[in-house]
């Protein structure tokens, strides 16, 4: 069979292609039927090597007259002549919608496994992809969702299907349209993946949201459905806030709700916010909130700053734990200071801004470099802390720490893609995103106090 000459034909084809991969098949085209020289436009295999297709495709132009002889060829044989597929789908990519052609096939093959599918009907593409999944489920329960969602992101296919197909997946039992997939595929394509991650945190948190149920109890209760893990150890300990965060960042009409789910939440768990074993692991947990939490409320506060108070209680998390700490000049503890310090100043929570203040200068103050462009974590592998002390250590006021963090040179960046980073690798990886978290804490704090 020849190489289809019209570029919508061969682009339908080439997407079969895709899907196949996406679905763990190996994809061909131009299957050759045994015996004979009549071939397939794409076969689904189980393995490579395999002498029958599992899935079939065949796709037509138009509805030509065509439409019978090519369902005919696979459909047509006797089975001790052709074993069959379990299913043949026959794609009519431009018109049919007033041929009888189309009946006419699905009449006469109606009863074996076998649908025909007009593209330039609407509900056809969905219906298609609904059919092919069903089909594949049959086969097996998993799927490569991130490859899965985007081949079905790219033409022929429209656009409104991803959620319906994200959906439908996971109603059926298919697994692999994870958390951690929506996450990479937001980060890559925020206009378009970002509505799916947003659905799925909403059915994450459905329960809190729309039925006023607590939030877990880490220690005692299972989490909620999460398919899998995102990645990143912070994730792993405490994606809840930074999943909250996210939820009121990208619906803002439900950010208040997301906050107040957000608070009680940490009454239950505590979660950087005092030292504790919080993971059965001692003192290891300690250092590591010490190190590292400082980051993430300052994220979560970026993603709620529009919510009222959100930005000060997130000050107030890592200023409590810093309030249980002995007074030191150790690094880990003036960078949950300097943490603080950024937190607060976006806050405008003078209040606790000055009492860390006045503590960072008793330790002798910090590196004005440093403060500007504070570590998301414990610097470098070797945990090496020099870098926090200098002669141009200074214990800055609100506005002295404004200016050192524009001098610095960093713009602003959405949080959302902060949030997004976090959830899928430990941010301490990524020294520079301390210095972006900085400026975009920065920036919100100016753009609140110009509106």
């Amino acid at each position: 069979m020849p190489k289809h000459l019209l570029s919508s034909s061969q682009q339908v084809i080439d997407s079969l292609l895709e899907l196949g991969e996406s679905l763990f098949y190996t994809s061909e085209p131009e299957w050759r039927l045994e015996p004979g020289t009549a071939a397939i436009d794409v076969a689904w295999l189980r393995r490579p090597g395999d002498g029958v297709p599992l899935i079939a495709f065949e796709v037509e132009t138009t509805a030509s007259g065509g439409i019978a002889a090519n369902a005919m060829k696979v459909l047509g044989k006797r089975s001790d002549q052709l074993r069959k597929p379990l299913h043949l789908f026959h794609i009519v990519v431009s018109g049919g919608l007033n041929s009888d052609r189309p009946i006419d096939a699905a009449t006469v093959f109606g009863a074996h496994n076998y649908s025909i599918h007009l593209f330039e009907d609407d509900r056809e593409p969905l219906e298609l992809l609904e059919n092919i999944l069903q089909v594949h489920s049959r086969v097996s329960d998993r799927v490569d969702g991130a490859r899965l969602l985007s081949v079905i992101a790219k033409p022929p296919w429209p656009q409104p299907l991803l959620n319906h197909v994200a959906n439908y997946a996971k109603s059926i039992n298919l697994v692999g349209i994870t958390e951690r997939c929506l996450v990479q595929l937001s980060k890559a394509d925020p206009n378009r993946f970002l509505p799916l991650l947003s659905n799925r945190l909403d059915e994450i948190w459905r329960a809190q949201l729309d039925e006023g149920h607590e939030p877990p109890d880490l220690f005692l209760e299972p989490l909620q459905p999460r398919e899998d893990e995102y990645g990143s150890y912070m994730a792993s300990v405490a994606c809840e806030p930074i999943e909250l965060g996210l939820i009121g960042a990208l619906r803002p009409e439900v950010g208040s709700k997301a906050f107040d789910i957000l608070q009680r939440w940490q009454e239950i768990n505590h979660i950087g916010d005092k030292v504790g074993p919080f993971t059965g692991s001692g003192t290891q947990w300690t250092q590591y909130e010490i190190e590292h939490l400082g980051y993430m409320w300052g994220l979560v506060a970026a993603l709620l700053f529009d919510v009222p108070g959100a930005a000060r209680w997130c000050a107030e998390q890592p200023a409590t734990l810093l309030a249980e700490l002995r007074e030191t000049d150790a690094g880990e503890v003036l960078l949950l200071a300097v943490w603080v310090l950024h937190i607060a100043g976006a806050a405008k929570a003078t209040d606790i801004y000055e009492v860390v203040r006045d503590r960072v200068e008793r330790a002798g103050g910090v590196s004005a470099l440093w403060i500007a462009r504070p570590e998301p974590g414990n610097p470098g592998e070797d945990g090496d802390w020099s870098q926090v002390f200098g002669e141009d250590s200074t214990a800055p006021s609100i506005d002295e720490l404004s200016a050192l963090v524009k001098d610095a040179g960093f713009t602003s960046v959405d949080p959302v893609g902060l949030g997004l980073s976090a959830l899928l690798e430990d941010p301490a990886l990524f020294p520079d995103l301390g210095a972006l978290l900085a400026a975009t804490l920065e920036g919100i704090r100016t753009a609140d106090a110009d509106g």
